[in-house]
């Protein structure tokens, strides 16, 4: 089975490693949460010590996910990723906890500067394993095409680990944009970068829910012909569960898109489609008249294709209702003669 994410966890280590290890010389830390009413202080060296023992336990957890495979191998990713959101979040708190610690004029000069530095590398860090994580799923994706049954199904879970993989990433970036606003940081070059990476996610989702639809449509018609036929009802089931959780991903990823004001009109059209539910979008004038022109343009290609039968058919019609009003009226004829003959 192929691995979807293992490289990527040593460069968050390593991040965090930067912000946790040497980079403070904190005093012994208890293990336990302070109290709420602690002091900035604590509270700011707990999370430090949290994100130590965080990244000790990513490091483990890569090592022993790089040497697995498969069903233990899938399992072991999920619990990167729950440590990966806890550490996102533990940054996130330490950079929130500094920044109301300032405005409230008390001393961060501990602390902000390694924070501030983290905001500016984080994005590139984040930035590199979405790209990793982008080049395991397309090596999935030409694997899918080799495998059936259960080896197919454990693709198709690693392929949706993945994708839920890179909505946490996106969403740690966006989060991590908002933080640097607050800092007071230039986020231009993060925004270009964090905007075209979302774009080209949406419309890599878009390609494949589009073709997964069409796989569904074929996988149908198949078992139309064919419908005792296990191995079509197997692959039409994955084909349909494949484009429920892909327009999941492409919902989620415009959703984030919408937040940074991308525009995000044609990807809605197509879950609307997609999904076959009428959503808040259909009051959008713009996304109105997308349907209608999209409608409009099914019906000219379904005419244009349909019409040159539809006047044989309409002929042939004309031609079979003239045929019979001559038949009848031969045929009223012939009872009226009869009708003479019986009377003389």
């Amino acid at each position: 089975m192929i691995n979807p994410m293992n490289r990527k966890i040593s460069n968050l280590a390593t991040v965090i490693l930067s912000l946790a290890g040497l980079a403070f010389a904190t005093s012994a830390v208890s293990k336990d949460a302070p109290d709420s009413d602690a002091p900035y202080v604590e509270h700011a060296d707990h999370y430090v010590a949290t994100l130590e023992g965080l990244s000790t336990d990513i490091k483990a957890l890569r090592e022993a996910a790089r040497a697995a495979s498969g069903d233990v191998q899938r399992i072991i990713n999920r619990r990167l990723e729950r440590k990966e959101v806890e550490a996102l979040g533990v940054i996130d708190k330490l950079a929130e906890i500094t920044l109301e610690e300032e405005s409230n004029g008390g001393d961060v000069s501990k602390y902000r500067p390694r924070i501030v530095g983290l905001l500016e590398r984080l994005p590139d860090v984040l930035l590199k394993l979405i790209a990793e994580i982008r080049g395991s799923l397309k090596e999935m994706s030409e694997a899918a095409a080799d495998v059936s049954g259960k080896d197919l199904l454990g693709l198709v879970e690693s392929r949706i680990q993945a994708g839920e993989r890179l909505e946490i990433l996106y969403r740690g970036l966006i989060r991590n944009r908002e933080m640097a606003q607050a800092y007071g940081l230039d986020i231009s070059a993060q925004d270009v970068a964090l905007k075209q990476s979302l774009s080209d996610r949406a419309a890599r989702l878009s390609i494949a829910l589009e073709l997964a639809q069409e796989d569904v449509s074929l996988f149908a018609v198949q078992a139309k012909d064919y419908p005792d036929d296990k191995d079509i009802a197997s692959a039409s089931k994955i084909g349909r569960d494949t484009v429920e959780v892909l327009a999941d991903s492409l919902n989620k990823t415009v959703e984030m898109m919408k937040t940074l004001d991308i525009e995000t009109g044609e990807y809605r059209q197509q879950l609307i489609f997609a999904r076959g539910a009428v959503t808040m979008d259909i009051f959008d004038p713009d996304i109105v008249f997308g349907l209608v022109g999209d409608w409009g343009r099914a019906v000219g290609e379904w005419a244009g294709e349909r019409m040159p039968q539809m006047f044989l058919n309409l002929l042939l019609f004309l031609v079979i209702m003239f045929v019979f009003r001559i038949l009848a009226g031969l045929a009223r004829k012939l009872v009226a003669k009869g009708l003479d003959a019986s009377k003389l």
